[in-house]
């Protein structure tokens, strides 16, 4: 390769190696431009200081004009590829601008058709929506029966509670009644049994003649004696005497209530002597009637509770 470089008007050769590559900053540099070696390679790299003529004047001018042609080549196909590499990113940047406003607009669209067809009737199933609405009043209806045959079950259990407890109040009363005519009974039977004994002791003492006027005596006393234990027993409760308690409990046994028997007639009682005593009391008398008078209260304590829970279930069930 060859360039000229002038100096003080006159021109000198440069010689470069022809197989050296001349580079973009060469050609570029208005101070080496590119031309072509026609030395031999034999030739040295030195530069030459020899007097080229006119011809080689005309033909180093025409590789100068080439050379700047080929840099102006250069620089406007240069300008151009960055052009086009511009114009590539400014059509890429436009048709993926272009892209994403369609999918935009797509969706956009989508949106709206979504939101305008959601209330449609057509997008639900009738048929599947009536089986289920049906199926949801059989089971509501299922239910209310189940609970209205529940509280009817209740009702009754409570009325029938009621009407078993009131029952029973009425047994337990009238048991409570036939005690205490059995107990009443009771007292009329040891009445006439005493009577009874009091007019064979008297008949006794007649009968005796020696001894009359001490049997009237004793008589007397016997008399007075048993007229004040009748008053006592009659103003006496019957559950208070343990005797005639006894006496009850063995005509309940019986179950069925002693005959009356009139003051003259002989009682149905174990048969006496004319000599024997009237049964006395036991010596705990007051122990008994105490411990009596305590299940009493305790009795009619209990009633009275039970009347209250009765009260309160027919309020309930009202």
């Amino acid at each position: 390769m060859q360039a000229t470089v002038p100096q003080h008007g006159t021109r000198k050769i440069i010689s470069y190696s022809p197989l050296e590559v001349a580079s973009v900053e060469e050609m570029m540099e208005p101070n080496k431009p590119l031309v072509k070696s026609v030395l031999p390679l034999t030739r040295p790299k030195g530069p030459s200081f020899e007097q080229i003529d006119e011809i080689e004047c005309r033909r180093q001018e025409r590789l100068e004009k080439r050379a700047q042609a080929l840099l102006v080549t250069v620089q406007l196909n240069a300008a151009t590829l960055a052009e086009r590499k511009l114009i590539k990113a400014q059509m890429e940047f436009d048709r993926e601008k272009r892209t994403a406003l369609q999918t935009v607009y797509r969706m956009a669209r989508a949106e709206e058709f979504r939101r305008t067809h959601s209330t449609s009737p057509f997008l639900t199933d009738l048929a599947a929506q009536s089986e289920r609405a049906a199926e949801l009043d059989r089971v509501r209806t299922t239910e209310a029966k189940r609970l209205q045959r529940q509280i009817e079950r209740k009702k009754n259990e409570l009325r029938t509670d009621v009407i078993v407890k009131a029952c029973t109040e009425i047994d337990e009363a009238e048991e409570r009644r036939k005690l205490h005519r059995r107990n009443l009974q009771a007292v009329r039977l040891e009445r006439s049994f005493k009577d009874v004994m009091k007019a064979e002791f008297a008949t006794s003492k007649r009968s005796d003649g020696s001894h009359a006027g001490s049997h009237d005596r004793s008589l007397n006393s016997t008399g007075v004696s048993t007229q004040r234990v009748d008053r006592s027993t009659a103003s006496a409760a019957p559950s208070s005497i343990p005797h005639e308690e006894s006496i009850a409990d063995q005509a309940a046994k019986q179950q069925s209530p002693p005959p009356r028997s009139s003051p003259g007639a002989a009682p149905p009682s174990p048969q006496q002597s004319p000599g024997a005593s009237p049964q006395s009391p036991p010596k705990d008398v007051p122990v008994y009637i105490a411990q009596r008078q305590q299940e009493l209260a305790e009795k009619a304590r209990l009633e009275e509770i039970a009347k209250q829970e009765r009260q309160g279930q027919l309020k309930a069930l009202e």
